[in-house]
């Protein structure tokens, strides 16, 4: 189970997979999955991930788990803000090439994304109408806008989108 979990966290870098060997290798001998957890972060993206199938799911304490983690690793949330708005994007396209008549391999063919891609955002986009996903990426525009002007403090601003978002 733990080098199952390294390897979903380290994917196929090897450069990272070596520094994480390294740093385990200085912690202790014998492993298991919790000292995993505890000492590999988690991909940004999958983290987004996570945080955005918790906003859809209305699931407030999950969304601030997952961002707490990230703030813990200094991901700054002008990086959320943007990583959020392309996953959203992104399922608003599947979601209109779906409405068009588009099959599963045919949207993973028109966005250029790998086939695992579109059947999991597909999966999603049944559950989600337009008009949310269009008030998510208004939301995550205005609120980049004023934090690059100064009008609002980042943390702040991302914090009031996402109880705003989980409403």
């Amino acid at each position: 189970d733990a080098l199952t979990e390294f390897i979903s966290r380290c994917g196929d870098d090897m450069y990272l997979i070596n520094c994480e060997i390294e740093k385990l290798s200085c912690y202790k001998k014998e492993l298991d999955i919790k000292d995993i957890n505890l000492m590999i972060p988690r991909k940004i993206e999958d983290s987004v991930f996570g945080m955005i199938d918790a906003i859809f799911s209305k699931k407030l304490d999950k969304v601030f788990k997952i961002y707490y983690d990230l703030k813990i690793n200094n991901n700054e949330p002008l990086t959320l803000i943007s990583l959020i708005a392309s996953q959203v994007r992104f399922l608003y396209q599947v979601m209109f090439l779906k409405d068009k008549g588009y099959s599963e391999n045919n949207i993973a063919n028109e966005l250029s994304c790998h086939p695992y891609r579109a059947k999991v955002a597909l999966e999603k986009v049944y559950h989600l109408n337009k008009m949310d996903l269009t008030d998510i990426l208004e939301e995550l525009s205005s609120l980049d806008i004023k934090i690059k002007s100064g009008e609002i403090d980042r943390f702040v601003g991302f914090e009031l989108f996402l109880l705003n978002a989980c409403k």
